[in-house]
């Protein structure tokens, strides 16, 4: 399994075409125990790439729906002390979901707890991976092997696990092909956006999307964008929204205006 995460690794870095999914499956009708792993994820972005790789093959509970921290429920706590896996990405603020996961030490087993950029080797380049393409489908590739351990009621074999991982993973990095070819009509020198720092630092690395300078005229405005989804979007609908906000600037930003005409001495007189 590590031969072939490795080796799938080395695929994603080639981005390769996206591939389809396949339908997602109810569970309506299915005992608890066939219901596959039941992950609980802090924030809507992360769970929707762990969504998207169960495919209705288990149960996804996002703690924090509207992208951002507040205090937890003592549902949301059960919840939490309930599930299979915990998944967070990292941050101060998740540390009441961290809590509430070591909580229960008596649970059988105790919730699997997963931060998500330490599971990726070599460490991601930003600490704000939900931000960037290459770092979220490692993320997602990784995530087949954790979810395949902690299957107990073998919904998925190992290998289909891993199957559906490639298959999001690879989907998700194909996402950074487009986003240049949105960009392409942007020369370097006009891509400035303002906005998150974590962000910027994403877009810079990524994309040489530079943050605004002071006073600067024609920038993308970023600060406005949610780490929340709308209806039926997934993770690559929100990604590229971003994208498109820069590749809206006018192409001809960096061009020198052209100089005043010199009068003619008759227009003078």
């Amino acid at each position: 399994m590590r031969a072939r995460l490795t080796a799938a690794l080395g695929a994603l870095g080639l981005l390769l075409a996206a591939c389809s999914q396949p339908s997602a499956r109810t569970f309506d009708a299915l005992e608890p125990a066939e219901r596959g792993p039941t992950v609980v994820v802090s924030f809507p972005l992360l769970a929707d790439v762990v969504g998207q790789i169960l495919d209705g093959h288990g149960v996804v509970t996002v703690v924090h729906p509207e992208g951002e921290a507040t205090p937890l429920a003592d549902d949301q706590q059960a919840t939490i002390r309930a599930a299979d896996v915990v998944l967070v990405h990292g941050r101060e603020d998740e540390e009441t979901i961290l809590l509430a996961a070591r909580a229960s030490p008596d649970a059988d087993p105790p919730p699997r707890v997963e931060r998500v950029d330490t599971l990726l080797d070599p460490p991601p380049a930003s600490t704000a991976t939900w931000f960037d393409p290459i770092d979220t489908a490692r993320i997602a590739l990784a995530l087949g092997a954790v979810l395949a351990e902690v299957d107990e009621a073998g919904l998925r074999t190992a290998d289909e696990w891993f199957e559906s991982a490639e298959s999001v993973a690879t989907e998700i990095a194909s996402t950074y092909d487009e986003a240049t070819r949105r960009l392409a009509a942007i020369p370097t020198g006009c891509r400035h956006a303002s906005g998150d720092a974590a962000m910027l630092e994403v877009l810079a690395l990524r994309f040489e999307v530079r943050p605004a300078e002071p006073g600067r005229g024609e920038v993308a405005d970023l600060a406005s964008v949610e780490t929340r989804l709308e209806a039926d979007q997934d993770w690559q609908e929100w990604f590229l929204g971003i994208i498109d906000r820069v590749a809206a600037l006018d192409p001809d930003c960096d061009r020198p205006a052209s100089p005043s005409p010199t009068p003619s001495p008759t227009a003078t007189d």
